[in-house]
């Protein structure tokens, strides 16, 4: 992977963020209309690159081969949401913030930066992990998210929460690629792989609109957050690269995405899972933003890191 396109990406990400936040600032965006934006963000805008990039990104054996990657990511998301809860607890925290201080260090970002980024750097090879990843990180998100977020309150595991606009883009990208179908030359089909390609410039767009209407006063919640921060965004992702990249269970281009797809910040799905378990809105609200911020430093420095090793 080479750095220069790494840092040139993450350049474009926080020039677009910086200019989120002026369109809010200036009113040409009410707070209606980024609400508006984010939906369109995420249940159409998104689904359309993932069902495209999926169905075009691979074949049928090369899925099914992709077995260990998925076992190592769901072993690496596993293993650092336990030990985020961990930490939370020897920090002192207490309910629900505890609960949700573990949740900002462990859940990731796959749709809105992850994503992108892969593609964007392994054009040839990132789009079954990529789909893979995602997986993953749904069912962590939206099965176990809002039990987790409740902060101690008893709360059903409902599977439900898996059908959404994203888990369907990716199953059905699947299913053609298990079957397949190619439509590429189709006009529609290339309109929605058109559509897709606007992802990571609309992602950034809305990351910073939302840090306008939010303001940074936001972000100063509780100052133990900063201390979470540095888990999240470069020791967890260093760890997973010395478990599964330095034993050789993953190697090439699959090792380097995993990290990638650890090394991103705190998903914009966790306020809505504070909402959906009474948790503590304020601080996943703060720990999103700091963590998203904070990426465009710290994702360069890891895969940097990651390659001194």
């Amino acid at each position: 992977m080479q750095m220069d396109v790494l840092i040139s990406q993450m350049e474009m990400f926080a020039s677009l963020i910086v200019i989120g936040f002026l369109v809010q600032r200036i009113g040409l965006l009410s707070d209606e209309n980024i609400t508006n934006f984010s939906a369109v963000l995420s249940k159409f805008i998104i689904p359309s690159m993932l069902v495209t990039v999926i169905a075009g990104g691979g074949t049928r054996g090369e899925l099914l081969g992709s077995w260990k990657f998925l076992l190592c990511a769901s072993a690496a998301v596993t293993v650092f949401i336990a030990f985020s809860f961990f930490v939370s607890n020897f920090m002192g925290f207490k309910q629900p913030r505890k609960n949700m201080n573990a949740i900002v260090m462990s859940y990731g970002n796959a749709g809105f930066i992850g994503i992108p980024l892969v593609t964007a750097l392994f054009p040839e090879t990132g789009a079954i992990p990529a789909a893979l990843y995602l997986f993953v990180e749904a069912v962590a998100c939206w099965v176990f998210g809002p039990v987790f977020a409740a902060g101690g309150e008893k709360k059903k595991i409902e599977l439900k929460g898996l059908v959404t606009p994203l888990t369907i883009s990716i199953a059905l990208g699947v299913i053609m690629i298990l079957l397949n179908i190619d439509l590429s030359g189709f006009v529609p089909w290339d309109t929605l792989e058109a559509i897709g390609g606007t992802t990571k410039y609309f992602a950034c767009l809305y990351v910073g609109m939302d840090l306008g209407r939010k303001g940074f006063g936001s972000l100063l919640v509780d100052k133990r957050i900063f201390v979470s921060t540095p888990f999240k965004l470069i020791i967890f992702p260093i760890v997973g690269y010395l478990v599964f990249g330095k034993t050789g269970i993953l190697t090439g281009d699959n090792i380097l995405i995993l990290i990638l797809f650890l090394s991103t910040p705190t998903g914009m799905a966790v306020p809505i899972l504070a909402e959906m378990g009474n948790g503590d809105r304020k601080y996943a609200i703060a720990g999103t933003l700091i963590n998203t911020l904070l990426c465009i430093v710290s994702i360069p420095a890891v895969m940097y890191i990651v390659s001194l090793l």
